[in-house]
């Protein structure tokens, strides 16, 4: 079975969530290209981000998450780009 991948959000398939929150510009490009800052909030307790990588010029990401040191989860892959409204 072949996957397609879509920008556009499946309404049968997809949750999502939106907020706004009142910080620069700035703040937000460098909590998501900047490793050291992404790595501190981006998943859940007890969960923590333990190595992360990313390559604007390539688009490219990797990271991994581990969990109290036992299991450990790695995903990487093309960034995408959100229009928005």
């Amino acid at each position: 079975m072949r996957h397609s991948y879509s920008d556009q959000p499946n309404p049968e398939l997809d949750l999502v969530f939106e907020r706004v929150i009142d910080v620069p510009q700035e703040r937000v490009w460098a909590a998501w290209t900047m490793p050291n800052q992404l790595m501190t909030w981006f998943c859940p307790l007890p969960w923590k981000t333990v190595d992360c990588e990313i390559d604007l010029r390539r688009r490219y990401f990797s990271y991994s998450h581990a969990f109290t040191g036992r299991a450990r989860v790695s995903e990487s892959g093309l960034l995408s780009r959100s229009h928005s409204k």
